[in-house]
């Protein structure tokens, strides 16, 4: 049981650093060497933190062509959040694969770009091709030490209201209270409010000025 209990624990801390650090994973030689499962897990992941989905796709299609010469995974892309990506992104997923390939591949982003349509117009949709997950966007990292502003007081952009933030060690920093309610991302366009951030064993909390 307990043995049990410890590689569930293992598999979620591999998973956790595998989604936010998925950038420096893809550059790695094991990324190829990832199975199929393990690499749909975390193409799932509504954690997985990238610079764009298009980022993401590209990692994808690198391992899917990794096969030794067969093209592998397919179903992977079904995984991506294509209909968050851009026009040109799509376009160069298409242009991506032979010619052979482009009949289920002109389905997935046809289906993406009827997907992002309906999104944008905020009706409803169903998708066949796609992961129903393909339809929302990633949390990502939340907020980051780049939001903060250098200074003996880091100045966290993009806020007026009271603030508050629990960061770990490594720099990433999830938003906890803004103006007393829970809060998953930043609004923009405030003028900044100053975070005090104080260490605390492996992790650090900053406050606004208003909290103590």
């Amino acid at each position: 049981m307990e043995q049990g209990i410890g590689l569930t624990r293992l598999h979620a801390e591999a998973q956790w650093i595998a989604v936010q650090r998925f950038k420096d994973l893809v550059a790695t030689p094991g990324f190829l060497q990832l199975d199929e499962e393990a690499l749909e897990g975390i193409l799932d992941d509504d954690r997985l933190a990238e610079t764009s989905e298009e980022a993401v796709c590209k990692a994808a299609v690198r391992w899917m062509k990794a096969g030794h010469g067969q093209l592998r995974g397919r179903g992977l892309l079904r995984r991506i959040r294509l209909p968050q990506m851009g026009e040109e992104g799509l376009a160069a997923l298409v242009e991506s694969f032979p010619a052979h390939h482009r009949d289920w591949i002109d389905g997935l982003v046809a289906e993406a770009v009827r997907a992002k349509a309906a999104l944008q117009a905020c009706v409803p949709v169903e998708v066949s091709l796609l992961d129903p997950r393909a339809l929302s966007s990633r949390a990502g990292k939340g907020v980051q030490w780049e939001e903060y502003a250098d200074g003996g007081e880091r100045r966290l952009r993009g806020h007026a209201a009271e603030v508050s933030t629990l960061a770990e060690c490594d720099g990433r920093a999830d938003l906890q209270r803004v103006g007393g309610r829970d809060h998953s991302g930043l609004e923009q366009g405030h003028a900044g409010a100053r975070a005090d951030i104080a260490p605390a064993r492996t992790r650090r909390r900053g406050r606004g000025r208003g909290g103590r």
